[in-house]
C-alpha cells in the first residue's frame, strides 16, 4: 500500500475544499517544528498536481520557469507559506466565531488582487476547472486557485461548518459534511484510529491489563 503523509505529492487531502487542504500542507500549526510538506517550490507545485488545482503541463512549465528564475521561485514559496499561515488563523478565527485579524484579511485580499481574473470554465482531467486572463506573475499560478477557494469558502454558509481535527498532534482544518456536524477527526483511517488505539490502550491500563 502507498505510504501516505510523506511529502507534498501524497498528503491527505481530507479538508473538503482546497484552500483547507492547502493549510494542511503543515503538520500542526501550534507545534514547534511541525512536519513541513512545501519543502520546496518543486513540492508546491508538487502539490497543486495532487489537489488538482494545476494541470501536468502546467506542473511542468512552471518548473522550467523556476530553473529559469529560481530567486522569484524562492520568494514566491515563502508568500505561499505566509498566505497559509494566515488562512489558519482566519479559518481558525471563523470557526471559533472570533474577528478576523485585519493583518490576516489584508494578506488574503493581497493575494486576490495578485491572482488574475477568472473568466471561463474549462475540463481538467474529470472535472472543470478556471481558466484565467494571461496577466499576473507566473510562478504564483499554484496559488490562484487557493486564494479563490478561500473567498468562496468564506463568503459561504459552509464556512460554518470549517472544524480543527481533535487529533494529537494535528489540528488539520476540514469542512464537517457529516450528518449531525459531529465530525471530529481529519480522517478515521488516521487520527481516529490513533485516538481509538489510545482510549483501548488506557482502558486495558486502567483494568490492570
Amino acid at each position: 500500500m502507498t505510504e501516505i503523509n510523506t511529502h507534498a505529492g501524497n498528503v491527505r487531502l481530507v479538508g473538503g475544499r482546497l484552500c483547507l487542504d492547502f493549510v494542511n500542507t503543515v503538520d500542526d500549526h501550534a507545534l514547534a517544528s511541525p512536519k513541513e510538506y512545501l519543502a520546496d517550490y518543486a513540492a508546491l507545485v508538487a502539490w497543486g498536481c495532487h489537489a488538482g488545482a494545476l494541470s501536468e503541463g502546467d506542473a511542468a512549465a512552471l518548473l522550467g520557469e523556476r530553473a529559469l528564475r529560481p530567486r522569484v521561485a524562492e520568494e514566491v514559496l515563502a508568500r505561499a507559506r505566509g498566505l497559509r499561515a494566515a488562512l489558519f488563523r482566519i479559518f481558525s478565527a471563523t470557526s471559533a466565531g472570533r474577528a478576523v485579524a485585519a493583518g490576516d484579511l489584508a494578506a488574503l485580499n493581497d493575494a486576490l488582487a495578485g491572482a488574475p481574473r477568472r473568466w471561463r470554465l474549462a475540463q481538467l482531467r474529470a472535472r472543470l476547472a478556471w481558466q484565467w486572463d494571461e496577466c499576473g506573475e507566473p510562478l504564483d499560478q499554484p496559488l490562484w486557485p487557493v486564494v479563490w477557494s478561500a473567498a468562496d469558502l468564506l463568503t459561504a454558509p459552509e464556512v460554518a461548518l470549517v472544524r480543527a481535527c481533535a487529533g494529537e498532534g494535528c489540528g488539520w482544518l476540514f469542512v464537517d459534511a457529516s450528518r449531525n456536524h459531529t465530525r471530529r477527526w481529519c480522517s478515521m483511517e488516521d487520527c481516529g484510529n490513533r485516538a481509538k488505539a489510545r482510549r483501548h490502550y488506557a482502558a486495558r491500563k486502567a483494568e490492570g491489563g
